[in-house]
């Protein structure tokens, strides 16, 4: 579909889809991995794609006024976000559902394993002495 898209109307998709890169880079780039982060950003961007094009195509004309602009700019932003939600609403609740399970084994390292330690320490220590 996107290749129905010419002048202007290529030039809006392609800023659409620069913005949601940069702007997920910028506000997750430095807590979340870069392979899931590449995998977020493709994830919105192919989710958006048909809806971004179809409203490109229905309301970008060669002599756009300001307030078309800014029609079509909220249009666009609503269906970039809508879905950006979404997948930021699942990757909070994966956030926190792997903490609880970190926190989890912690716990439970720390009351076997560090014992554990120990006493092969002491054990080890006490053959020293002997």
């Amino acid at each position: 579909m996107t290749e129905e898209l010419e002048g202007l109307a290529k030039t809006i998709f392609d800023e659409v889809m620069d913005e949601i890169a940069e702007e997920i880079d910028d506000g997750l780039g430095k807590i979340i991995a870069e392979e899931k982060l590449k995998a977020i950003t493709s994830d919105i961007q192919k989710t958006v794609k048909e809806k971004i094009t179809k409203l490109i195509l229905k309301h970008t004309k060669d002599e756009m006024t300001e307030v078309e602009k800014m029609i079509l700019g909220e249009k666009l932003s609503r269906v970039v976000t809508k879905e950006a939600k979404e997948v930021f609403a699942a990757l909070v609740s994966e956030i926190v559902e792997k903490t609880y399970e970190t926190m989890y084994e912690l716990r439970n390292e720390i009351i076997e394993e560090v014992f554990e330690e120990t006493k092969i320490e002491e054990e080890e220590e006490e053959e020293k002495g002997e």
